[in-house]
């Protein structure tokens, strides 16, 4: 079953970039030092420490996919990550995994006619906005779980029978996502087994350095 890992903002702030990223994760603490924004710096330096903090895994053990989508060897757990808003989130499976947050607001609404069929847009109607980012997370969490990102757009299938519990068989093997909510954010989660939602562990920058995952994954 499918682990799911939530990291603040403000405690990647906390983070030592010297005792810690720097080590595990020397490029991805070079770029976040390039990023203009902090907020945009803190979320890739978090992404880094959870992979490091929660994996046990550094810099140079990841290889990547046609499409970027980074992964360990084999024999390691499958792993996705995801930022938006105040939160970075950490999938960890046995088999590949996708996820995704989005922080809910209106702002995209009108994304709706790119990234929704039209029966998707029926859909949304009841209730926009949530409903909006439940599909638009889905697909994310889909297209993630693939490894395909971009290369297939996103209004070429439907989520639907995944919103309805059934599997996705549009990808030449059943796919199940499920969804819920953090803080302001809708995220999903996309796997190859039927499961429910599991609950998200909230973890700190003192967890993540003092090795408190080291034993569980």
């Amino acid at each position: 079953m499918a682990e799911l890992y939530s990291l603040s903002l403000t405690e990647a702030a906390k983070l030592s970039e010297e005792d810690f990223c720097r080590v595990r994760f020397p490029e991805r603490t070079k770029r976040a030092a390039r990023m203009a924004r902090r907020e945009d710096a803190l979320r890739c330096l978090g992404a880094g420490a959870l992979i490091a903090g929660v994996l046990g895994a550094e810099e140079r053990e990841l290889t990547f996919g046609e499409y970027g989508k980074p992964a360990l060897p084999p024999g390691r757990p499958f792993f996705n990550l995801s930022h938006s808003g105040d939160y970075i989130l950490l999938a960890v499976d046995r088999a590949p995994v996708g996820v995704d947050i989005e922080k809910s607001d209106d702002r995209h609404l009108s994304a709706a006619r790119v990234i929704c069929t039209p029966e998707e847009r029926s859909w949304m109607v009841v209730d926009p906005v949530p409903r909006f980012h439940t599909l638009w997370t889905m697909k994310e969490s889909v297209l993630k779980q693939m490894g395909c990102g971009i290369r297939r757009a996103p209004g070429s299938f439907s989520v639907l029978p995944l919103i309805a519990g059934q599997a996705l068989e549009d990808f030449g093997t059943p796919l199940y996502a499920v969804s819920g909510e953090l803080e302001g954010c809708r995220i999903a989660l996309c796997t190859v087994s039927p499961a429910p939602l599991p609950r998200l562990r909230s973890v700190t920058a003192e967890e993540l350095t003092g090795g408190a995952f080291c034993n569980e994954i």
